[in-house]
């Protein structure tokens, strides 16, 4: 008989242990900020000109049609985004490429899937201090 009291007591403890574990652990923070960081982030950039050679490139194009379109860039820059290291996501958005073009600003491209090298056009960013 005492050993089903101390094992009731045990789990209980342990549920509640655990109750509190995760409540500490979640989130309280505040979506608001979110929202007024991305406005922000959209005040500073800059639409691209009429005459840019950025005005060109469009989202979803490839980077054989941007390289036809406005020519080889200046400097390339890839790296791995925070969904590469999501475990079983097999989608895309893993891999990124920046194309920069000094004067101009800068293309981004993205992996359609998790195994395709084939980029699209995901963002353009017209920054004329471009070095």
């Amino acid at each position: 008989m005492k050993r089903t009291g101390i094992r009731n007591l045990l789990s209980t403890g342990l549920i509640i242990g655990l109750a509190i574990a995760l409540g500490a652990c979640a989130s309280s923070s505040d979506k608001t900020e979110t929202g007024s960081t991305a406005a922000a982030k959209e005040e500073t950039e800059k639409p691209v000109p009429p005459g840019s050679r950025l005005s060109k490139v469009e989202t979803g194009m490839s980077q054989q049609q941007v390289r036809n379109a406005i020519g080889e860039p200046d400097d390339i820059r890839g790296y791995p985004t925070g969904k590469n290291w999501i475990p079983f996501y097999f989608g895309g958005d893993t891999y990124r490429m920046d194309w920069l073009y000094s004067g101009e600003g800068k293309v981004i491209f993205s992996n359609p899937n998790r195994w395709s090298r084939n980029m699209k056009v995901k963002e353009i960013h017209y920054d004329p201090d471009q070095p």
